[in-house]
C-alpha cells in the first residue's frame, strides 16, 4: 500500500460546548462537532490552552457531553488556511473520565502523537542552554477532513531535541524522505500556528515494490 501520511493523536481533552451535527438530516450515525481544549506549554514553561474541535463519527446517544473531560483517540489534523485543529475519533476511542476539570500542569504538553510525515525541511541549531546541536523537522501530513469534504495537507514542527541522532545515523532525514516520528505534542508555533512536538522516537520508512504489491517497512 502507499505510504499514509496520517498522524494520530491521544489526549485528554475537556469539552466546552455542546456538540454540534455537521450532517444534515436525522437519526443514524452522524459527524458531531465538540469544541474541546488542548493543554500546551510556552516556551517559559506555562501553560496554554488551544481549541481543538473533536470530530466524532456516532450515534446521537455516544456524542460527548459539555464540561465533560475525556481521554480521545484519533487521526490529527489541522486546516492550513484557517489553522482549526481537529481529531477525527469514534465511541471506540474515546473514554469517559470524570466531570471535573483537570489541573493543566498534569497534563500540559503530554498528548502522545505518532504518523508518518513527509520531511519539508531539516535543521540543525545550538539554541539551548547546553549548546548542543539539535535536530528539527518539519514535515507534512495530510487528513481527509469531513467537515470540508477534502484532503487537506498540513505540517507538524517536530522537535527532537536530546533525542537528535548522530549525524551518521540521520542521513535518511532529508527533505523529500517520508519518516516514521512518534512523541508528544507540546507547543505551538505563535506566528505559524503549526504545532510542535518533542519526538522520543523515530524510524526510516521505505516502500519497496515486489510484484503488484507495495511494502511499507
Amino acid at each position: 500500500m502507499p505510504v499514509s501520511y496520517t498522524v494520530v493523536l491521544s489526549a485528554i481533552l475537556r469539552t466546552i460546548a455542546e456538540p454540534v451535527r455537521i450532517d444534515p438530516g436525522e437519526g443514524g450515525m452522524a459527524w458531531y462537532g465538540t469544541p474541546t481544549e488542548l493543554v500546551l506549554t510556552n516556551d517559559e514553561g506555562r501553560t496554554f490552552t488551544e481549541g481543538l474541535k473533536a470530530l466524532g463519527l456516532s450515534l446521537q446517544s455516544s456524542i460527548l457531553r459539555r464540561d465533560w473531560t475525556y481521554h480521545v483517540s484519533g487521526d490529527f489534523g489541522q486546516n492550513p488556511i484557517t489553522r482549526e485543529a481537529f481529531i477525527k475519533h469514534s465511541e471506540m476511542t474515546q473514554s469517559e473520565i470524570c466531570a471535573s476539570a483537570p489541573a493543566h500542569q498534569a497534563i500540559a504538553g503530554k498528548a502522545t502523537i505518532c504518523g508518518t510525515g513527509k520531511v519539508v525541511n531539516v535543521s540543525f541549531d545550538n539554541f539551548n542552554e547546553d549548546e548542543e546541536w539539535h535536530l528539527t523537522v518539519e514535515a507534512e501530513h495530510d487528513l481527509f477532513d469531513p467537515k470540508q469534504k477534502q484532503l487537506i495537507k498540513f505540517e507538524i514542527i517536530y522537535c527532537f531535541g536530546y533525542f537528535t541522532p548522530r549525524v551518521e545515523e540521520a542521513e535518511y532525514i532529508k527533505k523529500g524522505a517520508s519518516i516514521f516520528l512518534q512523541g508528544t505534542l507540546v507547543s505551538q508555533d505563535p506566528i505559524s500556528k503549526r504545532f510542535i512536538a518533542q519526538v522520543m522516537h523515530h524510524a526510516e520508512v521505505k516502500a519497496n515494490v515486489i510484484g503488484n504489491v507495495v511494502w511499507v517497512e
